[in-house]
């Protein structure tokens, strides 16, 4: 097995290529898709009839917040940290992930403190070797904070940069929404907050506009994808497409979502909320934005499996969706949204970011995962399984053997 990271065929696969499921075998080339058939060649890595799937592209999760913050209060070794959420990432099948970390505190004073050394220990694993997937960075700015900006504006030239989200919780935005927020952020009593919200030594209600304008124009300047964070009402979604937003993340109303499909925006939306039937704070349902066709991208939000469980829930009866189709909202359309157009799709020329995925009792499951030809997960192939390099098993190209 000493060739598998430069040169293998992974045959008796399920391939799910862009646009159908194909019967096959998928040859690997120094990291790269060299090509796709459906003949098996003499030698091959035996996947048993289990699932090949393109490797996910997470573009929202919170996990690293949860090994660099285990309980309230208490800031764990941040390279440590690093490693298990990394590892945590590819057992799920994701093979690039946007590290989405808070500038500002969003109420918790232990986050506001977080972003700078979070960074410096991302970039630190990745200089030693230490991350299996691709770890880009995802900010998501809490507007009403005003050390947010400064916080935002520094890492605006980071080259791992990718993604600028912005969490806006005045109170005149959506009163209703705000007092339940400030409540929270507070440690109040439901329902205790009446009338005006007074702001707190870190909130400036009053220059959150302002903060906005001048963080997304300075994006836009960088092409950096910009995208309002829980929009509830259309005014929002409109004042967002003003400012030349193309993208909503998390619209929590039916009212926001439709809104942003008129503005043409593309739509992200958490598995958990699918995989659970619904959202646990009440928002709105993604299973009802789905039948709605309100819904272009999945990420993992919370809970990192999700995304694998969302994608074949898709093909039950409920939903009567592809494979195909389904796991594009998690490869594919993040691929293509963020310029990321080396991978997302089992294809050759692509690099060879791969989740063998098998079947347990009807639930799916991540056996293997490669990322960019590179066995980072599972178990090696069993005895009987053999491999020989590519270029002498089997010359494939675009799935020419049909």
């Amino acid at each position: 097995m000493r060739d598998l990271d430069e040169s293998y065929v992974l045959g008796n696969a399920r391939i799910i290529a862009p646009q159908e499921e194909i019967p096959g075998a998928v040859a690997v080339e120094q990291g790269r898709i060299a090509g796709i058939s459906r003949k098996m060649p003499a030698r091959f890595v035996d996947c048993e009839g289990d699932y090949l799937l393109p490797g996910f592209i997470d573009i929202h999760t919170d996990n690293f917040e949860k090994h660099a913050i285990p309980r309230s209060g208490v800031i764990w070794n941040l390279l440590t940290a690093v490693g298990s959420h990394d590892a945590m990432m590819i057992a799920a099948g994701t093979t690039t992930v946007f590290d989405s970390l808070v500038a500002g505190g969003a109420g918790n004073a232990v986050r506001r403190n977080l972003l700078p050394p979070a960074i410096e220990a991302i970039d630190k694993a990745a200089d030693f070797g230490l991350l299996r997937a691709d770890h880009f960075l995802h900010v998501r700015c809490d507007i009403v904070e005003r050390a947010s900006a400064p916080l935002a504006e520094a890492l605006l030239d980071h080259p791992k940069l990718r993604f600028v989200t912005f969490i806006d919780d005045q109170p005149d935005r959506d009163p209703e929404r705000a007092a339940l927020v400030h409540e929270r952020r507070r440690g109040l009593q439901r329902g205790s907050l009446n009338g005006a919200i007074a702001p707190t030594a870190e909130e400036d209600f009053a220059g959150a506009e302002d903060r906005r304008r001048r963080l997304v124009a300075e994006c836009q300047r960088r092409n950096i994808p910009v995208a309002n964070h829980d929009d509830t009402r259309a005014a929002h979604v409109d004042d967002a497409a003003r400012l030349g937003m193309r993208l909503a993340e998390f619209p929590i109303t039916l009212e926001a979502a439709t809104a942003a499909r008129a503005h043409g925006m593309t739509i992200i939306c958490g598995a958990p909320n699918l995989v659970r039937g619904g959202s646990h704070t009440g928002n709105v349902s993604v299973a009802d934005l789905i039948r709605a066709k309100m819904v272009d991208v999945l990420c993992s939000d919370y809970i990192p499996s999700s995304i694998l469980q969302a994608v074949f829930l898709l093909t039950s009866e409920k939903f009567g969706w592809s494979l195909p189709a389904a796991v594009a909202l998690a490869s594919d359309r993040p691929a293509e949204l963020f310029g990321l157009t080396d991978r997302g799709r089992i294809e050759p020329g692509r690099q060879a970011d791969l989740v063998r995925v098998r079947l347990v009792d009807g639930a799916p499951a991540v056996h293997s995962v490669w990322r960019a030809g590179r066995l980072v997960f599972g178990a090696m192939p069993s005895r009987s399984a053999q491999t020989i390099p590519a270029r002498n098993a089997v010359r494939m190209a675009a799935v020419a053997q049909r």
